[in-house]
């Protein structure tokens, strides 16, 4: 009788034991499989930025454009972000939207020398060469450049 119910009593832990380690188990899959995920709701700005960054180092503009767009959707105050995304618009021979993103670049940091030229290039290949010089002037005249005013137009 002593053995039937020792018998019972292990029977009874291994079956706590194999819930235990269904529930665990199962918690643990769940887990990793929302890491393995590839959609974005897992990745970070600063992971999609360096794929576009990757990408763009490579010439692979279409993927840059995809990558940085995702980072955008996440911090879209990012200025840097958007001169990326205007850069990648203009290799991509989309000189419109190229300057519509360097122009939100420059809302945040006017003065913003890499969105500046950017958007005066953006313009020269739209035909608006006079708005393009207007661009430049302005960051030639910037005092917080002390270099700015050395430009020639």
């Amino acid at each position: 009788m002593k053995q039937g119910a020792e018998q019972e009593r292990r029977g009874r832990r291994r079956l706590q034991l194999g819930r235990l380690f269904g529930i665990g188990g199962w918690s643990i899959v769940a887990f990793g499989l929302l890491f393995v995920t590839e959609g974005p709701f897992w990745r970070s700005a600063e992971h999609w930025l360096q794929l576009a960054v990757a990408s763009a180092s490579e010439g692979d503009w279409n993927g840059a454009l995809a990558n940085v767009q995702q980072a955008i959707e996440q911090v879209p105050e990012d200025p840097g972000l958007q001169i990326l995304k205007g850069h990648a618009l203009r290799e991509l021979g989309e000189p419109a939207r190229a300057a519509w993103s360097f122009r939100a670049a420059m809302a945040s940091v006017p003065s913003d020398p890499e969105a500046s030229l950017g958007l005066a290039d953006a313009l020269l290949s739209l035909g608006d060469s006079a708005e393009a010089s207007q661009v430049l002037r302005r960051l030639a005249l910037d005092p917080k450049d002390p270099n700015g005013a050395q430009i020639d137009l």
